[in-house]
C-alpha cells in the first residue's frame, strides 16, 4: 500500500467523520477507521526494505564500518567508572572487510548505537562513521522477560551496533539541520544538573523522573514497590506530571487577578515547553495536546468538550506515529483517560472530577486486562495508594518546580528544595507501608485474547448504551452487568502449572531452573556462584509473574557464595518463600546426601562433596536427572555415586565452564549414559567434544528456555521431550 493512498484514505475519511460529529456513530465510525488505517500504515512501516539494515545483521554479530546520521540526543550513562554512550543512528552506508576498506553498500534504517569509553561525544546532526559490531537487537529467551527487539522495532529501530574507544567513531561533518533537537537536548541537561545539584542523590533520581521522564537513577526496590502498589505512573511522565504542572500555573496566574485569556496562553505556552523539556513519548504527546486543546478553547471562548479534547489528541498522536497504536504506553494512557471520562463525564459533557478514590477505580476499570497482559500484576493496594500518593507527589512537584525557579536565590531556594524532598519523603514512605501488604497485589498469568476482547466488549455493552441515551430494558442491562462481572472475576480464577516440568531458564552463564512437581508444588534452583538480585529482576521474576506464582516451596542453591546473599533478599521480597536448601559439608570423604523432596513418583537429594558444592539428583519413575555445579575433581569424584546407586541420568544439565576437558565428559558419559546434555551457554571446547561424542547438546542461550517434560503411553514412560521457548518441541530423547 503505497502511502498517498493512505492519506488520501484518511482526507476522504476526515469529511464523513465531521459529518458524524455529534452523532450517535461517531464513536464507533471514528474508532474502527482510525485502527484500521493505523495498522495499515504500521504495516507498511514494519515490511522490511531490500536494502535495509536489518537484512545485513545476525545474531552473533559481524565487525563492519557504518556511515550515517545522528537522528536522536545521545545520552550518557556511567556504570563502574566507566561511560557508555547511545544514541539513534540513520544509516547510509555499510563497509566490510578491514576497518571498512571495502567498497561501500548503501543501505537504510535506523540502529541503536552504544559507545563505550568514547573519546569525544557526537551530537544530534553530525555524520559520523562507526566501527563495531553490527548485530540483531537480543530476543526475550524466557516467558514474561523484557523483549528488546520487540520494544525497538516499535520504534522502527532494527539493529544494534556496539563500539568502543576513540577508534569506534568518526565525526566527519558537523550536522546544522538539527539545530532545535540539540538545543533541546542541552535545556534536558542543564535541567538534570540542575536538580542533581539542589537534591541530594536519593531525591534527585526521583525528582528527574518525575520533572524530565527520566527513571535511570532510581533503585530497583523502588521501581518494584511502585508497580506492586499501583503507582508506577507517578515516575512516568504523563497527562497526571502535565496537569499538575501547566494546571497549577494556571490557578495561579488567574489567582493572582491575571485574566483568564492571558493566563491560558501562559498556560498553551508551558503546555509546549514542557512538552519538548520532558521527551515526545507517547503519553507526553496525549497529554500536552489535550492541555494545549483546553487552553486554546479559552483563547478562542469556544466549549470546552472533554470527549472533543481526547478525539483530537488520539488523531494527532495517530497522525504523527502511527505504529505506536501497538505500543503499551498508548494503549495504557489513552485507555486510563478514556475510562475516566466515560465514568465521570455528565451528561452536559463536562468533566466532574469526584474524589482520587473513584478516578482510580474507573481507571483500574478500563486499563486492568492490559495490565495483566503485559505486566502480569494486579495491585488493588493502588486504589488506596493513590489516595494520598497523588496529592504528595503533586505538592512534591510543584515544591520543585518552585525549587528550581528559586535555586540562586539565598534561603528561599534551599528551604523550597527542603519543602519538595519533605513531601517526596512522605510519598515514598506510604508507598513502602502498602507495598509491604502482601494482599496488595496479586501476580495473574498472561490472559488469553479471546478473554480480553469479550471483557472490554461487555464493558462498552454495559457503558455505551447510557451515554448515547439508548433505551435497554432493565432486565438485559441486569444480564449484561453480571456477565460482565463474571468475566471480570475469571481473570483471577486460574491454576497454578501442574505437572512434571524442569524448566532451565536463559539466564547467562549461571544457570537458574525452575521444578513444577505433579503436585503442583512450585521449586527455584540456582546453579552458579555469582547470583545477585539483578538475576532475580530481570529473569526469574518476571518468568514466575508469567506463570502466576507467587508462592515457592523451596528454593536450592548448589554452591553458596557470598554473592548469592542478594539472590535471596530480591527473591523474597517478590515471593513467599518456605525453606532455602544449600550444600553442607563433607565428612570423611564421602559424599552427604540429603533428601529435599520424596514421593511415590518423585525424590529430589543433594550430594555434597565439599567445597560449598553440590550435585543435585533427581528421580522420576524411575528415570534420573541430575544438575551439576561445575565439572572439579570433587564434582566429578561423585559420578560413581549416580552408577552405583541413583542409576543413570537421562538428562544431565551441565555448567558453563571454560576448562571443558574431554577426559571429564568421557567420565561423566560412561557413569551416567545421559540421552541428552543441557548447558547455560557452551564454550568453543565444550561444543566441539560433544559434537566427537556425537551427544546430543542444547544451549539454553540460543534456544531460550528449555521446558523438559516426561511423555507417557498408558502410564507407561517412553522419552523425555525437550521444547524451546524460542523454536517449539525440538525432539524426544
Amino acid at each position: 500500500v503505497h502511502p498517498v493512498f493512505l492519506w488520501i484514505a484518511v482526507t476522504l475519511t476526515i469529511p464523513v467523520l465531521g459529518g458524524l460529529r455529534g452523532r450517535k456513530g461517531f464513536l464507533p465510525v471514528f474508532i474502527f477507521t482510525a485502527a484500521i488505517l493505523s495498522w495499515i500504515y504500521a504495516d507498511f512501516r514494519y515490511r522490511v526494505p531490500s536494502d535495509g539494515i536489518e537484512t545485513q545483521t545476525g545474531e552473533g554479530g559481524e565487525k563492519v564500518s557504518l556511515k550515517g546520521s545522528v537522528v536522536s540526543v545521545p545520552e550518557v550513562q556511567t556504570s563502574g567508572g566507566q561511560e557508555r554512550l547511545s544514541f539513534v543512528l540513520a544509516a547510509s552506508y555499510l563497509y566490510r572487510g578491514k576497518a571498512g576498506a571495502l567498497e561501500g553498500k548503501k543501505v537504510r534504517g535506523r540502529v541503536l548505537v552504544f559507545l563505550s569509553q568514547p573519546e569525544f561525544f557526537p551530537e544530534c546532526g553530525d555524520t559520523v562513521r562507526l566501527r563495531g559490531q553490527l548485530q540483531k537487537p537480543s530476543a526475550a529467551l524466557n516467558p514474561g522477560n523484557f523483549d528488546f527487539r520487540n520494544y525497538l522495532g516499535r520504534r522502527n529501530i532494527r539493529a544494534v551496533l556496539r563500539a568502543r574507544g576513540y577508534s569506534g567513531v568518526r565525526i566527519l561533518r558537523k550536522g546544522e539541520g538539527m539545530l532545535p533537537l540539540r538545543k533541546l537536548g542541552q535545556i534536558r541537561d542543564f535541567f538534570r544538573r540542575r536538580l542533581e545539584g539542589i537534591f541530594p542523590p536519593g531525591q534527585a533520581c526521583f525528582f528527574k523522573a518525575l520533572i524530565l521522564g527520566d527513571r535511570k537513577g532510581i533503585p530497583a526496590e523502588w521501581t518494584d514497590d511502585f508497580l506492586r502498589t499501583g503507582t508506577s505512573h507517578l515516575l512516568a511522565i504523563s497527562g497526571l506530571n502535565i496537569t499538575m504542572a501547566v494546571g497549577s500555573l494556571y490557578v495561579l496566574l488567574v489567582a493572582s487577578g491575571l485574566s483568564q485569556k492571558p493566563a491560558a496562553c501562559l498556560g498553551l505556552l508551558g503546555t509546549w515547553a514542557y512538552f519538548f523539556i520532558a521527551g515526545a513519548e507517547v503519553p507526553v504527546m496525549r497529554a500536552g495536546w489535550m492541555a494545549g486543546t483546553a487552553f486554546f478553547s479559552l483563547l478562542v471562548e469556544r466549549e470546552k468538550n472533554p470527549f472533543n479534547t481526547f478525539f483530537l489528541a488520539y488523531v494527532l498522536v495517530w497522525l504523527s506515529e502511527p505504529q505506536c497504536l501497538a505500543t503499551v504506553s498508548f494503549q495504557l494512557t489513552f485507555l486510563s483517560v478514556l475510562a475516566l471520562m466515560v465514568c465521570f463525564c455528565g451528561r452536559d459533557g463536562t468533566l466532574r472530577w469526584f474524589e482520587v478514590f473513584s478516578q482510580t477505580i474507573g481507571a483500574l476499570m478500563g486499563t486492568f486486562p492490559l495490565v495483566a497482559y503485559h505486566f502480569n500484576l494486579f495491585a488493588p493496594a493502588g486504589i488506596f495508594s493513590n489516595l494520598l500518593a497523588i496529592p504528595l507527589f503533586h505538592l512534591g512537584l510543584l515544591s520543585a518546580f518552585m525549587a528550581l525557579a528559586l535555586s540562586a536565590v539565598p534561603f528561599f531556594g534551599p528551604a523550597a528544595a527542603a519543602i519538595a524532598g519533605f513531601w517526596l519523603r512522605l510519598g515514598l514512605e506510604w508507598i513502602r507501608f502498602l507495598a509491604k501488604f502482601g494482599w496488595g497485589y496479586f501476580y495473574l498469568p498472561t490472559p488469553p485474547a479471546w478473554q480480553m476482547a469479550l471483557y472490554y466488549l461487555l464493558l462498552v455493552a454495559v457503558v455505551f448504551p447510557g451515554m448515547i441515551k439508548f433505551p435497554v430494558s432493565p432486565v438485559f442491562r441486569k444480564i449484561l452487568g453480571a456477565a460482565f462481572c463474571v468475566t471480570a472475576c475469571s481473570f483471577f480464577v486460574f491454576r497454578p502449572p501442574s505437572g512434571f516440568c524442569l524448566t532451565q531458564l536463559a539466564s547467562g552463564r549461571n544457570g537458574i531452573l525452575h521444578l513444577t512437581l505433579d503436585d503442583g508444588r512450585q521449586w527455584l534452583i540456582g546453579r552458579g556462584n555469582s547470583f545477585s538480585g539483578e538475576s532475580v529482576r530481570r529473569v526469574a521474576a518476571p518468568y514466575l509473574r508469567f506463570k502466576g506464582i507467587r508462592h515457592l516451596d523451596g528454593v536450592i542453591l548448589t554452591e553458596w557464595h557470598s554473592k548469592n546473599r542478594g539472590f535471596f533478599e530480591d527473591l523474597r521480597r517478590h515471593f513467599r518463600v518456605d525453606r532455602i536448601w544449600m550444600p553442607e559439608p563433607a565428612r570423611g570423604g564421602d559424599p552427604v546426601r540429603r533428601v529435599i523432596v520424596s514421593g511415590r513418583d518423585f525424590e529430589m537429594a543433594m550430594l555434597s562433596a565439599g567445597g560449598g558444592r553440590a550435585v543435585l539428583s533427581m528421580t522420576y519413575r524411575g528415570r534420573g536427572l541430575a544438575v551439576f555445579p561445575s565439572l572439579d575433581r570433587r564434582t566429578l569424584g561423585m559420578t560413581g555415586y549416580f552408577g552405583k546407586k541413583a542409576g543413570a541420568s537421562d538428562v544431565l544439565i551441565l555448567p558453563y565452564t571454560t576448562q571443558f576437558r574431554g577426559e571429564d565428559f568421557e567420565v561423566l558419559r560412561s557413569q551416567m549414559a545421559p540421552r541428552v546434555t543441557i548447558l547455560p551457554v557452551a564454550g568453543t571446547r565444550a561444543k566441539t567434544e560433544l559434537l566427537r561424542t556425537k551427544t546430543p547438546c542444547l544451549e539454553a542461550a540460543k534456544t531460550g528456555a528449555l521446558m523438559i517434560r516426561p511423555v507417557f503411553e498408558r502410564d507407561r514412560f517412553l522419552s523425555w521431550e525437550v521444547t524451546s521457548f524460542l523454536s517449539g518441541v525440538l525432539g524426544y530423547f
